[in-house]
């Protein structure tokens, strides 16, 4: 297994410094013209051809990396989620968005999820307009926006991997850390990995963690554990093909592993004077580009 203290800053060292000598070459035709420049060819003999090719031939790609600790945590911590019936965590997202004049703001929720294995979930989401519920009993999604008082549905039957694709796919709707409340997060998260590799001891705060690096052709995320529990503590997910590479960062609190909510918990009941409403139509290309992220069960962030 590769030290990451010693190697992955030589990885990133030698990345920078190979694009220098790229840079200077590319100036160089233009900086040496007129009869400087034959003064120079005539006192200096010229370079073989070997050493041409070396200095204008790119940089490599750095290997990709995979350390087998890196990936051991990452299942040590999923699988105690997946192994749990029901489940409950609290979760503090934020999440970068481009304006249309171009620059990136920050939003942020609160959120109370509950699972209970295979078919049903529960998450109360509040952001600075409101708080909106999340009801899943199995058989539809519920969405109840609490501030204007009215709901909408989804026929939604199956299993939560189930309906968390299909709301995304038909309506454009994520939960937060979506990743962590299916059935095998290690997969999902696992997926197109190209690099992996432990960072090491990090505070998140005030408590100690141990920190992960992954990274895929689309995304690179980070992932951080509690040091006691090994359950994830912070999770901080970049893509890499949009502009203005945004990243989605959600941290986790009050894990509770044995938790046994009610039936009932996942049932939505109107309260008085709410409206039933219809979800409104996603755009051609949205709906399009979430389905193709949902068949390839790519992290839902």
């Amino acid at each position: 297994m590769a030290d990451p203290k010693s190697s992955k800053p030589r990885r990133l060292a030698a990345a920078a410094l190979a694009s220098l000598p790229l840079a200077v070459a590319g100036l160089a035709p233009a900086a040496w013209t007129g009869p400087a420049a034959a003064q120079q060819s005539e006192a200096t003999p010229a370079a073989p051809a070997a050493q041409a090719d070396a200095a204008a031939a790119p940089a490599e790609a750095p290997a990709p990396l995979i350390e087998q600790e890196a990936l051991d945590l990452l299942k040590s911590a999923t699988s105690k989620i997946a192994a749990a019936k029901s489940f409950s965590v609290e979760i503090d997202a934020s999440h970068q968005v481009a304006t249309t004049l171009g620059q990136m703001v920050t939003l942020f929720s609160d959120a109370e999820v509950t699972v209970s294995r295979p078919d049903k979930l529960k998450a109360e989401i509040e952001t600075g307009a409101g708080e909106t519920e999340f009801l899943f009993d199995g058989k539809k999604l519920t969405v109840f926006d609490k501030a204007k008082n009215f709901f909408a549905e989804m026929p939604a039957e199956g299993t939560v991997d189930a309906l968390i694709t299909a709301a995304e796919e038909k309506h454009g709707l994520e939960l937060p850390a979506a990743e962590f409340l299916t059935s095998d997060p290690e997969v999902l998260l696992t997926k197109d990995v190209v690099d992996a590799y432990v960072i090491g001891p990090a505070l998140v705060h005030g408590e100690k963690t141990v920190q992960l690096m992954f990274a895929t052709p689309r995304y690179e995320w980070q992932l951080w554990l509690d040091d006691k529990t090994r359950l994830p503590v912070r999770y901080a997910l970049t893509h890499l093909d949009l502009p203005g590479t945004p990243t989605y960062t959600a941290e986790f609190s009050d894990w509770k592993l044995d938790a046994t909510p009610d039936a009932a918990a996942f049932t939505f009941t109107p309260p008085a004077g709410a409206a039933k409403i219809e979800f409104a139509p996603l755009p051609p290309e949205a709906g399009k580009d979430a389905g193709k992220d949902a068949s390839k069960t790519e992290p839902a962030k």
